[in-house]
């Protein structure tokens, strides 16, 4: 299941439905401690990056690693199972 819903928001991140992808890399795989490639996945979508994480220029890793380490309150929310994604802003 985790690696089908990983691999959904991929293909939903690729196709500009940013918001929808991160909803599901939060909600279903936030829960437990997020691994590389979903923390990848997640600042794609947060910097909506239309690529899958193969595709990213090398250059730009500092900066998707950095999108991709959630403050706190992210954690908070994704593990009570609430994530407000951008939709509600």
């Amino acid at each position: 299941m985790k690696v089908a819903t990983y691999h959904l928001a991929l293909l939903l991140n690729l196709n500009g439905q940013f918001e929808d992808a991160w909803e599901l890399l939060a909600i279903k795989l936030g829960r437990n401690q997020l691994a590389d490639q979903t923390k990848t996945a997640l600042a794609l979508a947060l910097l909506r990056v239309p690529l899958l994480p193969d595709q990213v220029d090398p250059s730009k890793d500092a900066l998707i690693d950095a999108a991709g380490k959630p403050p706190e309150i992210w954690r908070k929310e994704i593990s009570t199972g609430h994530c407000w994604g951008f939709s509600s802003w």
